[in-house]
């Protein structure tokens, strides 16, 4: 039992009926070393609205004999200046209907809530995205009914063309990453060159980069770097990271797309003069609606990067980022097996 106690992944400790703690499972030790907590004086819970009286905490109403399911705390460390919000289970120990202690068990929820703040975020973000394309669309298509000129009925079909198309792009990349998540997402493999991709998808995106006055340069390949993928996925990925740089990088600036052989992968990288990364941001780069420099931010809704992760892994590839910090510039790499090394 105590075996099967210690390899519970959240920590765990039991009381006697006077409170005091007569054993803790190995991941409520590992949480104390880590936080250096020396007493009990150093960590404490209060209630996220209001203080909780000594009574009224799961680990005394477990000793009165109430069960405790899941009620939410905020845990303060004072020493370490550390707050965050944990779950607690309560239950009481019963022998022959006499409660002769209690369990506790806590579950750290910061992950959790942090997800849950990126996904409003990111609901906001897409329901703004959304309403601007579809605001012009049908303004213009009102203006048109009002309009019977040529001319203006030439332009009100243009900027409805642009917001639709813009709006559609939106759409499928909501619809991607569902795919995605649950593992619906179907390729096309084929053999096709690395450096044809990129070229194409560097010519689709050059007009953005000349109309914000940044230079856009490529490094082509000294050799060809074959690769069995879905062209149409791996030139949306290609595209992801080319629109990210241009999107992060301030005019004047400058991004770089290189091609090239290493050992038996076919490397693509995209470097850019941007605004970089900090270093505590790195690991959230790919996350899902992650905004990692909202003062940049110039629209998307914050799914490009972690699609294009998924989709380069699909491939049995793998997708990187580094940066020397903020205002540094950043370089993205992807690398996929050499088709003909399979």
């Amino acid at each position: 039992m105590d075996t099967a106690i210690d390899m519970l992944p959240v920590p765990m400790l039991f009381l006697d009926t006077e409170g005091k703690v007569i054993r803790m499972n190995q991941a409520r030790k590992d949480f104390i070393t880590r936080w250096n907590i020396a007493s009990r004086k150093d960590f404490y819970f209060l209630d996220p609205r209001t203080h909780t009286p000594l009574p009224t905490w799961p680990s005394q109403r477990a000793l009165r004999g109430e069960t405790v399911v899941a009620q939410e705390y905020i845990f303060a460390i004072p020493a370490a200046g550390h707050e965050f919000p944990c779950l607690v289970t309560a239950v009481p120990i019963l022998i022959d209907e006499q409660v002769v202690g209690a369990a506790i068990l806590f579950e750290d929820i910061s992950a959790l809530k942090e997800e849950d703040r990126a996904k409003d975020e990111f609901m906001a973000v897409l329901a703004h995205e959304l309403q601007t394309p579809l605001t012009s669309i049908l303004g213009w298509s009102d203006f048109a009914q009002l309009q019977g000129s040529p001319d203006f009925l030439r332009q009100a079909m243009e900027v409805i063309h642009r917001n639709a198309v813009r709006q559609k792009a939106l759409v499928n990349e909501v619809l991607d990453l569902s795919r995605l998540l649950h593992q619906k997402l179907i390729l096309a493999p084929e053999p096709t060159d690395l450096w044809e991709q990129a070229r194409q998808a560097v010519e689709d995106i050059r007009h953005q980069a000349t109309a914000r006055a940044l230079t856009l340069t490529t490094e082509s390949p000294s050799t060809v770097l074959p690769v069995y993928a879905d062209p149409v996925r791996l030139q949306q990925c290609i595209g992801n990271l080319l629109h990210n740089s241009l999107k992060f990088t301030p005019e004047g600036g400058a991004v770089t797309l290189a091609c090239r052989r290493q050992g038996d992968m076919a490397v693509l990288t995209v470097t850019d003069t941007g605004c970089g990364i900090a270093p505590d941001k790195l690991p959230l780069i790919f996350a899902p609606f992650y905004q990692t420099n909202q003062r940049a931010f110039t629209g998307g809704i914050g799914l490009g990067l972690a699609v294009t992760r998924s989709l380069i892994d699909l491939h049995g590839g793998h997708l990187t980022v580094n940066s020397p910090g903020e205002d540094l510039g950043s370089t993205f790499t992807i690398a996929l097996p050499l088709y003909w090394d399979r």
